[in-house]
C-alpha cells in the first residue's frame, strides 16, 4: 500500500469516527472572534495556548479532535447522586491559558463543528474567585444562565432536529449566543457551555470551559452547584428512555435558571477582529 493510499483512508477513518460528533472551536465576545482549537492539528500532543480548556482524549479517541463523552452511571454515583469529574469540562481537561474579555450584559457567541444530535443546549457561569487558569475545576461552582431543551414545531417529533436546542444551534449557522448576567460582579469566571446528545442508549456529553474576564459595575455573586453535582441519574435519560412514558415529556437536566439571567436573540454573528485572547 503506498504512502498516499495510507493517508487517504487515515483520513476516511477518521472522518467516519467524527460523524455526527461535534465542539465549540470559538467563541466571539464585542465583535471579536477568539480562537480555540485549530481543527487542522488533531494530534494528541496538541497543546494549544487559547481560553479554552483542552479535553485529553482517551483510547480510542486519542488522534481524534472530537470525541463523544458517553456517560453511565455506576452504582456508587447513582447512590451519590455525583458523576465523574470528566463531566465538567471534558475527559481529563486541563485549564484554558488565557481569558476572553466579556461585559456583563453583553452577548457571547459560541460556534461549534457541525451539529447533527438531538439534545438540549445549556449554559453555565462559575466564578474561579482568582486565576481560572489554575483553578481546581472540581471547587468550580457553577450556576445555569440559559438552556433549550424540546419544544417541537408543528408536524415536527422528538426524531427531528428542529425540536430540540441542538436544532437551534444548527439552525443559526451552528452556533449559540447567550447573555452574561448584568448584574454579576466583575471577576475570572469560567463559562462551560454544553450540548447533551441523546439519540443513543447512554448520553452524549459535549461540554465546552472556556475563561472569561468579565466587566461590569453589578455585585452578584450566585450560589452555584458543583460540576460533579449539575445532574442526577434521572437527569440523564436518553429518547429511547423517555419513549416508554406517555406522553412524551422532557425535562432539562441541571439546576434552574439563575434569576439575574436574560434571554438572548439568536442571530448570525459576524466578527471584525481575531485574537487569541488575554492574559
Amino acid at each position: 500500500m503506498t504512502s498516499h493510499i495510507r493517508t487517504a483512508l487515515a483520513v476516511l477513518i477518521w472522518a467516519l469516527a467524527v460523524q455526527g460528533h461535534f465542539m465549540v472551536t470559538d467563541v466571539v465576545s464585542n465583535q471579536v472572534n477568539y480562537v480555540g482549537y485549530n481543527l487542522s492539528d488533531w494530534s494528541e500532543n496538541y497543546t494549544p495556548i487559547t481560553p479554552q480548556w483542552q479535553p485529553h482524549r482517551p483510547f480510542p479517541y486519542q488522534h481524534q479532535v472530537i470525541f463523544p463523552m458517553d456517560y453511565t452511571y455506576t452504582a456508587a454515583e447513582t447512590a451519590t447522586q455525583t458523576q465523574n469529574p470528566d463531566i465538567i469540562c471534558g475527559v481529563n481537561s486541563t485549564n484554558g491559558k488565557m481569558y476572553i474579555p466579556a461585559q456583563a450584559g453583553k452577548p457571547l457567541t459560541f460556534r461549534w463543528t457541525q451539529v447533527g444530535h438531538q439534545g438540549p443546549v445549556l449554559t453555565y457561569l462559575a466564578n474561579c474567585h482568582g486565576a481560572c487558569t489554575t483553578v481546581d475545576k472540581t471547587t468550580l461552582r457553577f450556576f445555569k444562565i440559559d438552556h433549550a431543551g424540546y419544544n417541537p414545531p408543528t408536524n415536527k417529533s422528538y426524531f427531528d432536529m428542529e425540536s430540540w436546542g441542538a436544532g437551534i444551534v444548527h439552525q443559526w449557522d451552528d452556533s449559540w449566543t447567550t447573555v452574561i448576567p448584568e448584574d454579576i460582579a466583575p471577576g475570572n469566571y469560567v463559562v462551560r457551555h454544553e450540548i447533551i446528545g441523546l439519540q443513543n442508549q447512554t448520553p452524549q456529553f459535549y461540554p465546552s470551559c472556556i475563561n472569561l474576564r468579565v466587566v461590569g459595575r453589578g455585585t452578584a455573586e450566585p450560589a452555584g452547584v458543583l460540576g460533579t453535582e449539575l445532574y442526577q441519574s434521572k437527569d440523564v435519560m436518553v429518547i429511547s428512555q423517555l419513549l416508554k412514558a406517555t406522553p412524551f415529556v422532557y425535562d432539562i437536566p441541571g439546576p434552574t435558571i439563575y434569576g439575574g439571567a436574560a434571554t438572548a436573540t439568536q442571530t448570525f454573528v459576524t466578527a471584525t477582529a481575531t485574537s487569541t485572547g488575554i492574559a
